[in-house]
């Protein structure tokens, strides 16, 4: 799927494969099936969140794939690859700051 984020694992995620197990999933699965059917664009983002195993990653991976059926363009990122990048981007610019100082207090 190329650049969309979704992982080899959930390639074939859909809401049609989707095990429901209990009333939370029932209406997690609701809510994801009504953002898929009713996107425009205009509200471009959905947030998971639950314990693990409750199939997060499969109703994203289902949202995902159902768009870019229909030719949208998907980015699905999970919090943790959220974090690691905003933390890489602190350390970079961090990195940046020093050198700046550090070349500026030896021209002094």
């Amino acid at each position: 799927m190329g650049r969309s984020g979704i992982r080899e694992l959930h390639m074939n995620c859909s809401f049609d494969n989707y095990r429901v197990e209990n009333e939370g999933q029932r209406k997690a699965l609701e809510l994801a099936r009504q953002y898929a059917a009713e996107f425009d664009g205009s509200i471009a983002s959905f947030v998971f969140s639950g314990r693990p195993g409750t199939g997060k990653n499969h109703l994203a991976a289902a949202i995902g794939n159902d768009l870019i059926l229909r030719g949208k363009s998907v980015l699905i990122v999970t919090v943790a690859d959220l974090m690691s990048s905003m933390k890489g981007t602190f350390q970079r610019q961090q990195r940046h700051y020093r050198r700046a100082a550090d070349s500026g207090s030896q021209q002094c």
